[in-house]
């Protein structure tokens, strides 16, 4: 077992083919020809094999899961499950209470910079203020706010 073992990599599946094997070289044991080989030489190459073949089968069958999962992935519905909907609700409601305790110029950088998703130069055009106040009122306004987003509690 532990030639299979080295092949698959673990034993439940070696155990699995040495059974396969087994059956084979029952089933072929007629067809076994000494002068070509020794016996224990024959027999691990039909472990071998039959290790070979799982292997290559599974990778196939991996392969194929991978594209079907693509696709499950390409055809989902985009509406969310009910649990990340109501997750994701339960974010957005701390985040607004937490926005709440910034300063409005402070707040409406952070706003346009991640919830109408501009870049900080865009933001600074759009509110007419130079480009390092906007990167120090996002910056400084994450800090506060990171403590009563990372809990939900507070």
């Amino acid at each position: 077992m532990p030639y299979a073992v080295r092949i698959v990599r673990t034993s439940a599946l070696a155990e699995d083919i040495l059974q396969e094997s087994f059956l084979a070289i029952w089933r072929d044991a007629a067809a076994f020809d000494q002068t070509r080989s020794a016996p224990l030489t024959w027999m691990a190459v039909i472990v071998r094999n039959k290790a070979v073949d799982y292997l290559r089968a599974n990778r196939l069958h991996t392969h194929l899961a991978d594209q079907h999962e693509d696709i499950m992935l390409w055809h989902r519905d985009p509406a969310p499950e009910p649990c990340e909907a109501l997750a994701d609700a339960q974010c957005r409601q701390r985040i607004g209470c937490a926005l709440t305790r910034l300063d409005a110029q402070p707040r409406r950088a952070i706003e346009l910079a991640f919830f109408h998703d501009l870049s900080h130069g865009e933001v600074a055009a759009q509110m007419t203020v130079p480009l390092g106040t906007v990167k120090t009122w996002i910056r400084r306004g994450c800090q506060k706010l990171r403590p009563y987003v990372e809990s939900p509690f507070r």
